[in-house]
């Protein structure tokens, strides 16, 4: 579990419990890069790195800390979105057992952290027994089902590639 953050002088733990003061950028960006191979409690450990960097030097600086680091954007804001939706309990529980939070993977939290009731979706997930796909699939069709309720019509979208945030074309 301590990977390549020995090379920075961190575990698992440290960066859990860390309030990161007096993190320069180097330190952001090699604990970022010694996170992003790492199993879904590293990308925990990842969201809450990139969130400090954030706080500290605006939104921007995650799309530099992805390029220094060889990864996308998008998944470093994603990282960001799941750790600041469901917070520091699951990274603590998750670095202090060593284990993900729960039997969903990482990125059923990241699904669920762009709903208006991630909690909800997440404990529906875990009764429910859904994998990811499952979980997204329901997702897209209660989004879809609300969408057209309303007497709205599907349009073409684009989706900006850093941030993922969709403009009508």
């Amino acid at each position: 579990m301590k990977k390549d953050l020995a090379k920075i002088g961190l575990t698992l733990n440290e960066i859990a419990d860390s309030k990161m003061e007096g993190w320069d950028y180097e330190t952001h960006s090699s604990a970022i890069g010694s996170l992003r191979e790492g199993d879904d409690y590293f990308q925990w450990a990842m969201g809450k790195v990139a969130a400090h960097a954030e706080t500290e030097w605006g939104k921007s600086i995650i799309k530099e800390l992805a390029k220094d680091n060889n990864m996308s954007p998008r998944r470093l804001y994603e990282c960001r979105q799941a750790y600041k939706t469901f917070g520091d309990k699951v990274l603590r529980t998750s670095a202090q057992s060593g284990t993900p939070p729960s039997e969903l993977a990482f990125d059923a939290y990241v699904a669920a952290a762009r709903t208006g009731n991630p909690q909800e979706w997440i404990k529906k997930a875990e009764d429910e027994g859904w994998s990811v796909r499952q979980l997204k699939r329901e997702l897209k069709q209660l989004k879809s089902a609300q969408y057209e309720s309303h007497g709205h019509e599907w349009k073409n979208w684009k989706i900006c590639t850093t941030c993922g945030i969709r403009e009508e074309l």
